[in-house]
C-alpha cells in the first residue's frame, strides 16, 4: 500500500507520500482541449485530461489519467480535493459554453462501487453538462469478465454519465467485444490516429470497423489530429468531431474561456451530409 504502481521516466516508484506531497504543492494539472464538429466549426465539445508534472523534477510529468491517481485519491481521504478539482474544470467549460466533457480516467475506477458511486454523485452537481466517462480500451476490456465492473458501468448510464472507450491501438480492440457492453462511444486516439495516414492496412482494418460501430449505434471521434493528412482519413471514415493541435492546443482550465474566445475555425467541410454520418451526436 505503500507504493503506488506507476513509473516515472527513470524507473523510480511512485510512493503514497509522493502523491501527499503533490496534492500538497497542486502538482495535479487538468488540461482542456476543444472538439471540434468539423461541420459546423462549433466547439461545444471538450477534452479532459489529467498531468502531474513534479516540482522537484520539471522534465518528468505523467499522463495520470492512464495512471492509478484518480483510484488513490478518491479511497484514501482526498475526497475533498477530487471534488474541488471537479469543480474547477466543469466550471471552466460551463464558461466556455461546453455541452458535453471527455473526462479521460484510468479504468480500474470502475472496479470499486464506491468510487464509481462518488464519480457520478460530483458529475451530477452539473446536469447542463453532459459527461462521457472516457476510459483506455485495453485495460477496460481486459476487466468485462468481472460483474462489478458491467454493473458498475450500468449504474454510471444510469446516473446520466457516457461511458466511452479510448482507442489508441487496434491490436487491443475487439469491436464484437464492445457491442456487447455498455458502451456508448468510441474515442480514436494514440497510435491508431499516428498511423492512420502512413500505414494502408489500419485504414483498411479501421473503416469496416467504424461501419460495425454505427450499426450499434455506437457514436465514434477522434483525438490526437494533428496534420490535415490524419484529418482527411478520419473525414473519409465519417467521424465529425475531432479534437487535436491541429485546431487548438491543450490549456490549463484557468485559460480555456479564454482560448474558446480567441478561436475562429471555419466548416472544414463542404458537403457534410454526404461526408459525414449526421447520425453521431445528432441525438444529444
Amino acid at each position: 500500500d505503500n507504493f503506488i504502481r506507476l513509473l516515472d521516466a527513470q524507473g523510480a516508484f511512485i510512493t503514497q507520500k509522493d502523491v501527499e506531497t503533490a496534492l500538497e504543492n497542486n502538482e495535479f494539472q487538468f488540461s482542456m482541449q476543444p472538439v471540434i464538429d468539423l461541420r459546423t466549426a462549433g466547439v461545444e465539445n471538450v477534452d479532459v485530461k489529467l498531468t502531474w508534472k513534479r516540482a522537484d523534477k520539471e522534465h518528468l510529468s505523467f499522463d495520470v489519467y492512464r495512471s492509478p491517481f484518480l483510484e488513490t485519491v478518491m479511497k484514501r481521504r482526498h475526497d475533498d480535493i477530487f471534488s474541488l478539482m471537479v469543480s474547477d474544470v466543469l466550471t471552466s467549460a460551463l464558461g466556455a459554453n461546453s455541452k458535453r466533457v471527455y473526462w479521460h480516467s484510468r479504468s480500474r475506477v470502475v472496479e470499486h462501487r464506491s468510487v464509481v458511486q462518488y464519480i457520478a454523485q460530483e458529475f451530477q452537481k452539473y446536469p447542463s453538462i453532459k459527461i462521457v466517462l472516457t476510459l483506455a480500451a485495453k485495460n477496460l476490456l481486459a476487466r468485462t469478465s468481472r460483474a462489478t465492473v458491467i454493473n458498475n458501468l450500468h449504474y454510471l448510464r444510469e446516473m446520466g454519465v457516457s461511458i466511452a472507450l479510448d482507442v489508441d491501438n487496434l491490436d487491443d480492440f475487439n469491436v464484437l467485444q464492445i457491442t456487447q457492453l455498455p458502451i456508448d462511444e468510441v474515442v480514436l486516439s494514440g497510435k491508431v490516429v499516428e498511423d492512420i495516414t502512413n500505414d494502408r492496412r489500419v485504414q483498411e482494418r479501421i473503416t469496416p470497423i467504424t461501419k460495425l460501430l454505427r450499426e450499434f449505434d455506437i457514436k465514434i471521434a477522434a483525438t490526437n489530429i494533428s496534420t490535415k493528412g490524419q484529418l482527411k482519413v478520419v473525414v473519409e471514415l465519417g467521424i465529425a468531431h475531432c479534437s487535436g493541435d491541429l485546431f487548438a492546443p491543450s490549456v490549463a482550465h484557468s485559460a480555456y474561456s479564454d482560448l474558446i474566445q480567441s478561436l475562429n475555425i471555419e466548416p472544414l467541410l463542404d458537403d457534410a451530409p454526404n461526408i459525414v454520418s449526421i447520425r453521431d451526436f445528432s441525438a444529444d
